[in-house]
């Protein structure tokens, strides 16, 4: 799967892009916690994910060949 990374996010794990292989499909939810253990101090940052350049849900299932967003808190003006 690759994962994009946007912003300050970028600057904490070092990448603006890692790649996460999954053995089968599961939710997002699920996904989060594979994330959190290779880069933990994404679990002190808030975000949204995107699946597919849609804003998804803890219960979007993910698939191996999915490009995922991580999008950091953002406002227009």
């Amino acid at each position: 799967m690759r994962i994009l990374i946007f912003g300050k996010l970028g600057d904490i794990v070092k990448s603006s892009e890692l790649i996460i292989e999954i053995e089968k499909p599961m939710e997002l939810d699920s996904f989060k916690s594979i994330l959190f253990k290779r880069e933990p101090a994404l679990m002190q940052e808030k975000f949204a994910i995107s699946v597919n350049q849609k804003l998804s849900m803890d219960d979007t299932i993910l698939h191996n060949n999915d490009e995922i967003a991580l999008l950091p808190p953002f406002s227009g003006g």
